[in-house]
């Protein structure tokens, strides 16, 4: 159920990774998530707002404050984000996620 309601909040433009602390620790103090937007669907100015919902959803489900970074696609490519955050797609996360509480009761 959490999966689904996370995930139909990612607008069909974009795509949302984790990465930093979400990733190496059991017990994380914040939830970094990096989406990554096509600038011709949705304006820079736009794109807080456009993805408010996903970062409120992440709020409600984990009780960690959000820390949100926001890249259109070509930012994304400039700066090798991908390489120098070892980011993980979020849906991808959240299945293991899901597999881990699973396992640990």
């Amino acid at each position: 159920m959490v999966i689904r309601s996370i995930a139909i909040k990612v607008p069909n433009y974009s795509k949302a990774y984790v990465f930093g602390s979400t990733l190496t620790s059991s017990d994380p103090n914040d939830f970094d998530l990096l989406i990554v937007y096509d600038e011709d669907q949705c304006l820079p100015y736009d794109a807080f707002a456009k993805h408010a919902g996903l970062v409120q959803e992440i709020k409600m489900a984990y009780g960690l404050p959000v820390h949100l970074t926001l890249l259109t696609t070509s930012e994304a490519k400039s700066v090798d984000i991908f390489n120098r955050t070892n980011a993980v797609p979020l849906l991808q996360w959240l299945e293991k996620e899901k597999l881990h509480s699973s396992t640990d009761t």
